[in-house]
């Protein structure tokens, strides 16, 4: 009798994905959404806690106008459409997402102007190759780039797809950024600001 190799398991999406060693080690960031205040601004509180010892290391509340009270569909359908990413840049937005739409989980994307307006309004497929692809990730330098965890092999691995400010797939059904034998997951993507 043979072992077989054991998957490892796929954690929450805002589980850290480093083994944190030690206080200040690795750190996570948590929008809260937003509340009224007394004097009728909006509060957007914004956490920052440490991931090993869990306390809070600042919390600001940014006072501004909601431009959305009601919020507004970005993409609409039956079908599940959940876990947003958001990178701003070349004076729009990207938002991906994953989809069920083609009935498994794909990533989908489409860009928002700054007056609220969709352009993409029946979203951009960016992959929906066999297995599922999920938790999105996206950042903006001169381009997006949006990256996820996808099972299209035997294991999970991390692909990722540039956009152009034009709303173009630069690559078709994204390229490999980590792809081994065993499980990859929960990306994340940063612009270095060049």
């Amino acid at each position: 009798i043979e072992a077989k190799p054991r998957r490892r398991a796929v954690g929450h999406p805002g589980r850290p994905s480093v083994l944190v060693r030690g206080p200040n080690d690795c750190g996570s960031v948590d929008y809260k959404g937003q509340f009224r205040l007394g004097n009728g601004q909006y509060c957007y509180p914004l956490t920052v806690t440490d991931n090993q010892s869990r306390y809070l290391l600042g919390c600001q509340g940014l006072a501004g106008t909601l431009l959305e009270p009601q919020g507004f569909a970005i993409s609409a359908g039956t079908a599940h459409r959940q876990y947003p990413a958001v990178a701003g840049g070349s004076g729009a937005w990207l938002v991906a997402w994953q989809d069920e739409r083609g009935g498994t989980r794909d990533i989908y994307a489409a860009r928002v102007t700054a007056d609220g307006s969709v352009v993409d309004t029946a979203g951009i497929a960016l992959c929906v190759e066999t297995g599922d692809q999920f938790s999105p990730a996206a950042a903006f330098d001169s381009v997006w780039l949006v990256a996820w965890a996808d099972r299209r092999g035997s294991y999970g691995d991390i692909y990722a797809c540039r956009v152009s400010a034009g709303g173009i797939p630069l690559d078709s059904g994204g390229f490999a950024i980590a792809a081994a034998g065993d499980e990859q997951s929960a990306p994340a993507v940063k612009s270095d600001g060049s």
